[in-house]
């Protein structure tokens, strides 16, 4: 009998690219790949997955309308949001390349393109070797290196507590209504926060996932001159606080970072920040109460311990980061 809800997945590496199918339960039906030859251009791989598709559809008995989604993977990087492949490495003529919309003008179904490494952590979490397990780590090794660190636990926890991704969505636009009036957000916190601060002022400076003009962040946790001779003259509590007083302005966006929620330099220059009429964002993990009494909003990660909580305020940042990209650029 013909399976009238089939999956087809695509990956593009470097080496080859391989085309699936499968059914629902999810069970391989059939496969297919060819040598990707980069330098042959996109067109010609292009071609070669519609007519995979099609090949496969047809020893199934299946026409284009039995398909209900296709996934394409890829080494990054990538706008997920758009389905653009932007020019991997490994894939030298692949320069931003409309795939999604490809896929889905010749086939009338949603097609899904997500980095390899993130698409592999997931697949070995529901059907391979990390099936059933709270967290995994997840390497693969190819024609190019890719990692990912699964903490289902605490990720769970995080996306699918309703108040958490509200207050998450309401912190963002927050960043793309200051960002719009042309005010900036400043990040701050200690180790492991101040590497979390980088790079999310990274994602607003550089880009997330879209093309689009530069934004306003500034992580003060980067000006070594300026940290520690504040901290030799004022002491270290006031490294962040006094960078509040000299770049923030009435308007401007503070996000301080702390995983367990009590190192004196975020509250106090977050209770600078608010007397200054920053709007104030506390970014910290289960027990962080006293960041909630000097910021307008704190998000609190659903973990107790350090690694945790600091994977989790990543997350956080990318979906801050993707928010309030689309808020701002998405129409």
């Amino acid at each position: 009998m013909m399976n009238e809800n089939l999956w087809e997945g695509i990956d593009v590496e470097g080496t080859k690219t391989a085309i699936v199918v499968s059914g629902s339960p999810p069970v391989v039906l059939g496969r297919t790949s060819f040598p990707t030859l980069p330098a042959k251009g996109a067109d010609r791989a292009l071609k070669l997955i519609k007519e995979g598709i099609r090949t496969l559809l047809a020893e199934q008995g299946a026409g284009v309308a039995a398909i209900k989604r296709i996934g394409v993977s890829c080494g990054g990087p990538l706008d997920r949001i758009r389905g653009v492949i932007l020019s991997p490495p490994n894939l030298p003529t692949r320069d931003s390349v409309p795939i999604k919309a490809i896929i889905e003008d010749e086939f009338g179904c949603e097609c899904q393109v997500e980095n390899d490494a993130n698409a592999g952590a997931v697949a070995e979490h529901g059907f391979g070797a990390g099936q059933g397990t709270q967290d995994m780590v997840f390497l693969t090794m190819g024609t190019g290196l890719g990692a990912g660190i699964i903490s289902l636990r605490v990720r769970q926890a995080l996306l699918t507590d309703n108040d958490i991704l509200t207050l998450i969505a309401t912190v963002a636009r927050e960043f793309a209504a200051a960002l719009s009036h042309g005010y900036k957000i400043l990040l701050f916190g200690n180790g492991g926060s101040a590497a979390d601060a980088r790079h999310i002022a990274a994602e607003f400076v550089g880009r997330f996932q879209m093309e689009r003009t530069p934004l306003p962040a500034l992580a003060l946790t980067t000006n070594t001159s300026a940290l520690s001779g504040i901290g030799n003259d004022y002491g270290y509590d006031s490294v962040f606080e006094r960078q509040i007083v000299a770049l923030g302005r009435e308007g401007d966006v503070a996000v301080g970072i702390s995983t367990i929620g009590k190192s004196p330099n975020v509250l106090k220059a977050l209770s600078k920040a608010t007397t200054m009429g920053l709007v104030t964002v506390a970014i910290t993990g289960k027990y962080g109460k006293l960041m909630q009494e000097v910021s307008r909003y704190c998000i609190c990660a659903p973990a107790d311990t350090t690694p945790r909580i600091q994977e989790a305020h990543i997350l956080i940042g990318h979906i801050l980061s993707e928010i309030a990209e689309l808020e701002l650029f998405g129409k």
